[in-house]
């Protein structure tokens, strides 16, 4: 971990460029990684209510232009 909060790990099995982390900072890591909070049931869920929501304003949409559609039709199928 650098000093900016920055954390890089590379592939594992490179051990060049592995994560190395002193014994003097693996305390000051553990306690890094245990501040972070866990998504809660209303985060982990975002993707499917956004999705949930994308295809209820798509039907509406649809409805409202098959309506529209029907409205005009009946408009025009009637003056002639």
């Amino acid at each position: 971990m650098y000093s900016d909060g920055l954390l890089v790990s590379h592939s594992i099995g490179d051990e060049e460029n592995q994560l190395r982390i002193s014994n003097g900072e693996n305390e000051k890591f553990i306690n890094f990684i245990s501040t972070v909070p866990e998504p809660n049931i209303w985060e982990k869920t975002a993707s499917f209510r956004t999705n949930i929501t994308a295809w209820f304003i798509l039907l509406i949409l649809w409805g409202v232009g098959a309506a529209l559609f029907n409205i005009i039709f009946n408009i025009f199928s009637n003056g002639t």
